[in-house]
């Protein structure tokens, strides 16, 4: 919530204490996700970031859901990640019946993905 609300130093700190705890648990998903939305949250306020390291746990994990492909995109820069946030946002949406869909897209992840991908294309 810090980090959308571009509370970098306090999602930061938040952040910080949950990658601690999550060093000690085996849930590689968990951890990948708050490494990156960390990693994310560093390059907002300009420091630096271990890129081998993001490419290493990319690498490890199973698989990226929609949010971790869209703070990739944002840290990394690559347009890939953000289409790939996009076709998995539109395959969920797609499912949905139109009430629930509308207000899926309306939340703020699906709708920055969707904005973010309509100024790329």
């Amino acid at each position: 919530i810090f980090s959308y609300k571009k509370n970098y130093d306090k999602s930061i700190n938040y952040l910080e204490k949950l990658f601690i705890l999550q060093k000690e648990k085996k849930n590689q998903q968990r951890k990948f996700g708050s490494i990156i939305l960390l990693y994310v949250n560093y390059k907002h306020i300009g420091r630096d970031f271990d890129e081998n390291e993001i490419h290493n746990l990319i690498k490890e994990t199973e698989h990226l859901y929609w949010e971790d492909n869209f703070h990739l995109y944002q840290l990394l820069e690559d347009t890939s990640y953000l289409e790939t946030a996009y076709n998995q946002v539109q395959e969920k949406a797609s499912a949905m019946e139109e009430e629930l869909k509308a207000k899926f897209l309306s939340y703020p992840i699906p709708k920055a993905i969707v904005e973010e991908w309509e100024k790329v294309k």
